[in-house]
């Protein structure tokens, strides 16, 4: 008998298939340096059906299609009248529904190493207006370089400079977990643009091999009018200024170190916003627009070395805003959520976030003097599950309870339900 039998062999890691390696090389081809990110091909519906993918590949393009629509419905019946509407959830609501076709180029295939040109039209609709107009436009134009051995990146172009920064998509980053309750508005406040607003915009990151970075960003900020009036304002897209905006400029450090096989997944950011536009103040003056923000998400537990996404994560967020031009002037969270908590549900997310929102005193102060009631602060606690039907496809019941669901008027708590829809293809 050999010596080496009894003995127990080395597990054996399970080899990648050559259609999932392609899957995988392929993903290459997504937009560069953003936050707003989603999985590449190998979670999506269509994955390389008939070889599209490859076949736009060789000359250089990448495809990715975006679906990702939210409801929300307060189970309560406390919220008569129905209308006006102050929050989402109050009636039946269609929150928002992001139709995005994103192109990508690698302009290697001209002999330009290291560039990404982008395009991407996209379609954005809601049942409540003041979340934004329905419309079909461009949605973001734009360059990326990678310079000095990838250490430096530049992008500038048309596009939303929210999509680059802070880390807000979603929960904890990742943009396909969808849950409702209070949320972070703080930087649309400050004049950053996000769907379906964009602006012109230059980023340059500069970040070493052990994750450190800092990065800076500047572009034209919001229209001081409001979201709405610039998305009317700007047509099709590709409309560079914006009714009496001016330009803004971020700047964000900190550490991230992504998920592997070996590693914890750390992402640690910090960052400061300051706007040029003269915003009109509460007690009728005009001033500057400024904030800061901090946030930070760590896997404290990783479930399958094979599967380095999986495991349980913890998280926390405060962003500011000057209170004298800003109705929402703090933002509080902790979340903690896991990937494949179930084993029989390896792709699968849930998730519990605890939000607060501060209101500005300046503007209720002014407010109640011509009798209109506000609320002080938001408080909610969420919890959702997000179903990973097949790739691609995934399904987010969620829940959450809120103690006022609206800045303007009384209303009593609401327990909304919410049911998210991401479709990648």
């Amino acid at each position: 008998m050999s010596s080496e039998a009894g003995k127990t062999l080395p597990r054996q890691e399970p080899s990648v298939s050559l259609e999932t390696a392609n899957l995988l090389a392929l993903g290459e081809l997504n937009e560069k340096d953003t936050d707003f990110s989603f999985p590449g091909p190998i979670e999506s519906i269509t994955q390389d059906v008939g070889g599209f993918r490859t076949s736009l590949a060789s000359v250089g393009i990448g495809f990715q299609g975006i679906d990702l629509d939210l409801g929300e419905y307060n189970l309560l019946d406390n919220a008569h009248p129905r209308s006006p509407q102050q929050y989402d959830g109050q009636g039946p609501t269609y929150s928002v529904g992001i139709h995005e076709w994103v192109f990508t180029f690698d302009t290697s295939h001209i002999g330009l190493p290291g560039g990404q040109l982008l395009f991407s039209p996209l379609f954005y609709t809601t049942s409540r207006s003041v979340d934004g107009p329905t419309k079909l436009e461009i949605g973001a134009l734009n360059y990326y370089q990678s310079l000095f051995n990838g250490h430096v990146g530049v992008k500038f172009g048309y596009g939303q400079l929210y999509n680059y920064f802070i880390g807000l998509a979603g929960v904890g980053g990742n943009a396909t977990i969808q849950t409702n309750g209070v949320s972070a508005l703080i930087p649309v406040e400050l004049g950053l643009p996000l769907v379906p607003s964009s602006g012109p915009f230059a980023t340059v990151n500069v970040h070493t091999n052990g994750g450190f970075y800092d990065k800076v960003g500047v572009g034209r900020g919001l229209s001081p009018l409001g979201e709405i009036p610039e998305v009317r304002a700007s047509g099709v897209g590709l409309r560079f200024g914006a009714p009496q905006a001016k330009t803004v400029v971020i700047e964000e450090f900190g550490v991230n170190h992504p998920f592997s096989a070996t590693g914890h997944q750390l992402w640690v950011r910090a960052g400061g916003i300051y706007n040029f536009t003269d915003y009109s103040t509460f007690d009728g003056r005009t001033a500057e627009n400024w904030g800061g923000y901090a946030l930070a998400d760590y896997q404290v537990r990783k479930f399958d070395s094979a599967n380095p996404a999986s495991g349980i994560f913890v998280g926390a967020s405060a962003l500011y805003a000057t209170p004298q031009v800003n109705p929402f002037t703090a933002y509080f969270e902790g979340r903690i959520y896991a990937i494949g908590l179930f084993d029989a549900r390896p792709h699968d997310v849930d998730s519990v976030v605890i939000g607060r929102n501060v209101f500005s005193q300046s503007i209720r102060r002014r407010l109640a003097a011509v009798g209109t009631a506000t609320a002080p602060s938001q408080f909610s606690v969420a919890y959702a599950h997000t179903f990973r039907v097949i790739p691609g496809l995934l399904v987010g019941p969620s829940l959450a309870y809120s103690d006022h669901p609206a800045f303007l008027g009384r209303f009593k708590g609401a327990l909304t339900a919410g049911l998210s829809l991401v479709v990648l293809y």
